[in-house]
């Protein structure tokens, strides 16, 4: 399966391949040299691996052009980049059955003390055209671990409907990313629980 972001085969050609290669070795000599902007090279840097399809070694740009944007304007795309390329390709082996996985640990007495993390990017489900079509509607339910960087992570089924909008809850929220919470000024991993509403217009079913 192709993750967002990848270069499809026939734009990707050899020379589109050598472009981004090019592209790659030029923000590492700016970062090697320390005159350019260093959040911004790595974001570029990320962006060029993620589109050679190499997720780790983009992750790995990504998570440092976070580290060194603060709260600049490179924070939010590099965010929205790790995430993307941390996210699991294939979602078959995702845990789906009822169930609840293990909590990150915080102290009770500094509970209340724990920001809330900040949406960036949440997009939709796709509504399956199976379940479209049968007027299939309700919510899915799934507890997630929301990690020190923002990804949304280790999603387990609390209430499901069919198993072709669990599938569509499931992928939705694995491509969420958020500014993380914090405590003492820290990011910090929580767990949440998401619920994904599926309703459609029946307009929509008309032909």
């Amino acid at each position: 399966m192709q993750r967002a972001g990848e270069c499809p085969p026939p734009p990707c050609g050899s020379a589109a391949l050598a472009d981004l290669t090019a592209a790659g070795e030029a923000y590492e000599q700016a970062l090697a040299s320390g005159g350019s902007d260093r959040a911004a090279a790595l974001l570029g840097l990320a962006r060029s691996r993620f589109r050679r399809s190499l997720p780790a070694q983009a992750a790995a740009a990504a998570s440092e052009a976070v580290a060194a944007a603060g709260t600049g304007p490179v924070e939010e795309p590099a965010r929205t980049l790790l995430c993307r390329a941390r996210a699991p390709a294939d979602l078959t082996g995702a845990r789906l059955s009822p169930g609840k996985g293990k909590r990150p640990e915080i102290d009770p007495l500094k509970a209340a003390q724990v920001t809330r993390p900040r949406k960036i990017s949440t997009p939709a489900p796709v509504y399956p055209e199976d379940d479209r079509k049968l007027r299939i509607t309700g919510r899915v339910i799934l507890e997630v671990i929301i990690d020190r960087e923002g990804c949304v992570t280790h999603p387990h089924l609390l209430q499901g409907l069919t198993a072709g909008l669990d599938r569509a809850a499931l992928s939705a929220v694995t491509n969420w990313v958020l500014a993380p919470a914090t405590l003492d000024g820290r990011p910090v991993p929580v767990y949440y629980t998401l619920t994904i509403n599926f309703a459609f217009d029946p307009r929509s079913l008309q032909p």
